[in-house]
């Protein structure tokens, strides 16, 4: 079915255009067209963060697959960094200085603040590492070694599946859980 994609933020930018209408069944294959033509843009989607609309619906990471109605895609980038810091002083500078009524003031003061915590927040916390796990589970190059249980490598890590076996088995573990004390006995 043909759909519309709009663009925004550094996407539009670096296609130099911001409305574009295709025949995608799902968001996969309007994601996919872009990567496509566009092979810069592969790129962008892994350094920012992206809000995938289809009409007025946000779509998580499960639902790209799935099919679609006929509304638009949408790829909104999601504000980080200092921009909601610099917005949400305009808030409470508008809340202090605009002669609005108190609860709209309030309003503004609130949501200027909530905006300043978070872009600190943002700020000051890392950007978590993203996980890419190879046939066996395990990221290739930062597979850690593990010297607990006499020097063998434990090959689990957090959020990764645990196999249940029945019966007899001639395979490696996998290590659930640890714990050590160390008692002085003197």
């Amino acid at each position: 079915m043909m759909r519309t994609i709009r663009l925004y933020g550094r996407l539009a930018d670096m296609v130099g255009q911001r409305v574009f209408r295709i025949y995608a069944r799902t968001v996969y294959e309007a994601a996919r067209f872009l990567c496509v033509n566009y092979p810069n843009i592969a790129e962008q989607f892994i350094a920012d963060s992206y809000h995938v609309y289809v009409g007025d619906k946000l779509i998580n990471d499960t639902e790209v697959t799935n099919p679609i109605g006929s509304d638009d895609i949408t790829f909104v980038p999601v504000i980080q960094g200092s921009f909601p810091i610099i917005l949400g002083a305009a808030f409470i500078a508008g809340g202090f200085f605009l002669p609005v009524a108190g609860f709209i003031a309030t309003a503004l003061i609130g949501i200027g603040v909530s905006m300043v915590l978070s872009g600190v927040s943002q700020l000051l916390s890392p950007t978590p590492q993203t996980f890419t796990p190879n046939a066996s589970g395990l990221s290739s190059k930062d597979q850690p070694r593990s010297t607990a249980f006499g020097n063998i490598t434990n090959t689990s890590q957090q959020g990764l599946p645990i196999p249940i076996q029945y019966g007899e088995i001639l395979v490696g573990s996998i290590t659930i859980s640890i714990g050590q004390q160390t008692v002085n006995r003197a």
